[in-house]
Parts: C-alpha cells; sequence; structure tokens
C-alpha cells in the first residue's frame, strides 16, 4: 500500500522529562489507552502518494435461482466511481471494480431479482371439425363447402367407407391478446382422445387464407381456406398414439403473435393432402374438449 501521507505509531515508550531520557519501558499504542497517540497528517515528513480511484463499473445478470417455468429478471449491480483505490493506475482500480461485480452480481441479482413465469398455454377459443363426403376423391378434397361440422371429438383425416370418400378437416382460433411481446418460441400441441389406426400418422399444420374473428362462427365454406403458401409444420404420431404431441411455429407467426393477431389454423391429414384416394376407413379420433384434452398453443418468453 502507497503512503497516504499520515504518520501512526505502533508502540509507546516512557522517558524522563528533566533530561529527555528513555526509562526503558514501552506499551502499545492502543485506543483504549489513556496516553494513545492518534495518526496525524505529515504531508511534509510523510509525503503521500499518488492515489488512483476506479471510474463507474456496471455488471448485468440474469437471476438464476427461478423454479421449473419461470425465468429471472436482469439485475444491475453498480460498482460506483471512487469505490476502489490503486496506487498504481485507475486501470488497477477498475479491476478491483471488476472482480468484485464478478464475485457479488448473481448473488445480488439471485437475491433481489424477481421470476416472471415463461411459458404460458394459451387454448383455443373457439374451432369445429369439418366434414365433406362425396362419391368422388377430387370432389371431396376441391369441394367449395363442407358437408356438415362437428364442436366434439370427432374423427381427422382422409377415408373411403366403401360408398364415399370422406375428409375430415379441423381449423381452430386462438385469442393472443395477452401475448405482450414475441414470444422466444410456440408449439401448437394436440393428441387424439382414440387411435386404434395400427401405424404412424402425420399431419400438418397450416395458417388459414383469411383470419375468421374470433366473434364470428366458423361456416361451413371456411372448411377449404388453407394452401401449400401458409404451411407452418408437421408431426407425426407413432402407432396407435393417444400423446401430446407438437408443431412449431415459425418465425413469421411468431411475429404475428406479438401483433396480437389471433392465430387461425388448420390441422390437415397428410391423407387429405396427398392426391392419392383413400383404401379405407380408419380414422383417430382428434381431441378438441377439456375432459380428453384440449388443443392449446405453447409460448415460451
Amino acid at each position: 500500500m502507497g503512503n497516504t501521507g499520515y504518520k501512526s505509531f505502533t508502540t509507546l515508550e516512557r522517558y524522563y522529562t528533566d533530561n529527555n531520557s528513555p526509562t526503558g519501558e514501552t506499551k502499545l499504542n492502543a485506543v483504549s489507552d489513556p496516553d494513545y497517540i492518534a495518526p496525524f497528517l505529515d504531508a511534509e515528513n510523510c509525503p503521500p502518494s499518488t492515489r488512483y480511484y476506479n471510474t463507474q463499473q456496471i455488471k448485468t445478470v440474469q437471476k438464476n435461482n427461478c423454479s421449473t417455468g419461470y425465468s429471472g429478471s436482469n439485475v444491475t449491480l453498480t460498482a460506483f466511481a471512487n469505490q476502489f483505490v490503486s496506487n498504481e493506475s485507475v486501470a488497477e482500480a477498475n479491476n478491483q471494480a471488476i472482480a468484485w461485480l464478478d464475485a457479488n452480481a448473481q448473488i445480488y441479482a439471485n437475491n433481489v431479482g424477481t421470476c416472471l413465469l415463461n411459458i404460458i398455454n394459451l387454448p383455443v377459443t373457439k374451432s369445429v371439425i369439418f366434414e365433406n363426403r362425396n362419391q368422388s376423391w377430387i370432389d371431396c378434397r376441391n369441394a367449395s363447402t363442407a358437408t356438415t361440422s362437428y364442436q366434439s371429438n370427432n374423427f381427422l383425416g382422409a377415408a373411403n367407407n366403401g360408398s364415399e370418400f370422406i375428409i375430415s378437416r379441423y381449423r381452430g382460433s386462438i385469442d393472443t391478446s395477452s401475448v405482450s411481446q414475441k414470444p422466444k418460441s410456440a408449439k401448437l400441441k394436440f393428441k387424439f382422445a382414440q387411435n386404434a389406426v395400427g401405424n404412424a400418422l402425420t399431419f400438418h399444420l397450416y395458417s388459414s387464407n383469411v383470419p375468421i374473428p374470433l366473434s364470428q362462427n366458423f361456416e361451413l365454406v371456411d372448411w377449404n381456406d388453407w394452401d401449400q403458401s401458409n404451411f407452418i409444420g408437421s408431426t407425426t404420431f407413432p402407432s396407435n398414439s393417444t400423446e401430446y404431441r407438437e408443431i412449431i411455429l415459425n418465425n413469421a407467426q411468431l411475429d404475428s403473435l406479438s401483433l396480437h393477431e389471433d392465430f387461425n389454423f388448420f390441422i390437415i391429414s397428410n391423407g387429405d393432402k396427398l392426391s392419392n384416394a383413400p383404401t379405407s376407413d380408419n380414422r383417430p379420433t382428434l381431441s378438441i374438449t377439456a375432459d380428453t384434452g384440449n388443443i392449446y398453443l405453447e409460448c415460451e418468453f
């Protein structure tokens, strides 16, 4: 440590006052002693060395001790100017400040930061399973309107019952007004209430061409409002699976969510998408009710 300019004594020695000679008696210069001599500034005989102080330094870290499903807030710890001193340079004083921040910033963040829910699940606000029946596969696929619709669990996909072709398509809409910022990621999750098909099944997610407002019911003419340009992603269910599967939304969809644009979408079976006509009537039952499992959008922030 450099010279501070202050002179201090660790030991006191007794002297005779008549001739100023030492008695040989010594004792510690303790604060509690009535004879204590405090340090005093003697800049002439003990000139202070140059002292250098740190400039303000900051470090921002994220609270990292939150429970699963929550993320910590960012917290900034500050080493204020002149908090650290060096006899060598400002850089060395700054290094002291940085070392202090490195040692204490995470502890500080974990103590004063907050935990925020980083995953929200948005259930489908309204949905329908459209069904169309026709003796012609081409006419069945390309019909301008569905034959009927269901608002509870029902078959999904393409089938041939021996006398006619059947196509069932799911269309849903999710209220995204609670999404205050662009999610890091989002996944549509869905499952089957029943599935005894006996082989793997692939399903595709499409956004609709024309969004239907939440206040407006789906009509039969809304069943064919999708095309390949609005493809988002696919997932394949293992044989007979009734577990949830997910399809990840793309970046364009994430941008739409942050703009509070309701998410309008279709779930289309691979058999419906293909041009080859189905040869059997063997389809899973899509789960769209709370008792068997809702379709929902999982957003992570």
